[in-house]
């Protein structure tokens, strides 16, 4: 099922990091240690190497954080799958993503 939280047209991270948050918050708010423990499974899933499954809970909690510079694609459909995001949703993100690191490169 898609989730009802999906970014719209960000026009930068801290629209992404923000939309990330109302994702969180759709799912429960779990805890970030919670997170972790969910993303690893999803990589798991993925067939991620053991030594690659686990993000820390810094980086974890990074993802959700204003002000940032870039944020990697991968973590972020992580974190959207470990939210209970289908692959519609992966999808939208990703796609949202490209066009928040387009804007970012055009504006260099």
């Amino acid at each position: 099922m898609t989730s009802p939280v999906v970014p719209g047209d960000p026009r930068g991270w801290d629209d992404l990091t923000s939309a990330l948050r109302a994702l969180r918050a759709h799912a429960g708010s779990p805890s970030f240690a919670q997170l972790v423990q969910r993303v690893e499974r999803v990589r798991a899933a993925r067939g991620v190497p053991p030594g690659e499954r686990r993000p820390g809970r810094v980086t974890v909690y990074d993802v959700f954080r204003d002000g940032r510079a870039r944020l990697d694609v991968e973590l972020v459909v992580d974190v959207v799958r470990a939210l209970g995001g289908d692959e519609d949703d992966v999808r939208a993100w990703r796609a949202a993503h490209a066009a928040v690191a387009g804007r970012a490169a055009d504006a260099r």
